[in-house]
């Protein structure tokens, strides 16, 4: 796997990575982090594989505000679930949770009222869960991806800007992973 320590229950945190066009200050619970180039492939065509017709230069399909958050992730008792392959919301999450545990009782319970960010935090942390992995299946197949509850789970280390992004596909390819500092 490219770039993402792989979540062994050892209580370090996880090096993973987020693309985005958007200023982040503060992640939002729910937010995805995977390998740094899964984070590219999201940033330069918006999921699947890096995708440069020929004659065309690579700057034309990153977004000019483009950047790729590197960040130290804790996360120590992850549920592991299947990848979508769309954007999960709440009410998938909950779908997921009461199909694959249907004994759990604070997952079933999930289901009555209203569907909240905060419901499914307290279910997950009632069982002694802190987030999800999955088998990313879209961006860089086959790479480990984690979604966070809360946005004090997450410490950006460094931010790769379009000009980094750029500069790192012409000098290293596609291929290119940032060294471990």
């Amino acid at each position: 796997m490219d770039m993402v320590r792989e979540f062994n229950g050892n209580n370090e945190p996880v090096r993973a990575y987020h693309g985005t066009v958007r200023d982040i200050e503060s992640f939002l619970p729910l937010s995805h982090f995977g390998s740094y180039r899964a984070s590219m492939e999201r940033i330069t065509s918006g999921g699947g594989t890096i995708c440069i017709p020929a004659g065309r230069r690579r700057e034309e399909f990153c977004p000019p505000k483009g950047k790729i958050y590197q960040v130290s992730i804790d996360i120590k008792n992850p549920i592991e679930i299947p990848d979508l392959g769309i954007q999960h919301s709440v009410s998938h999450f909950i779908d997921l949770l009461v199909q694959n545990f249907p004994h759990q009782q604070a997952f079933n319970a999930l289901r009555d009222g209203d569907v909240t960010i905060e419901k499914l935090t307290a279910a997950l942390k009632e069982t002694g869960h802190d987030g999800f992995i999955y088998t990313n299946h879209s961006e860089d197949k086959g790479s480990k991806a984690y979604v966070i509850l809360g946005a004090n789970q997450v410490a950006i280390e460094r931010i790769f800007h379009h000009e980094d992004i750029i500069k790192n596909l012409h000098l290293h390819g596609e291929g290119f992973l940032p060294a471990f500092s």
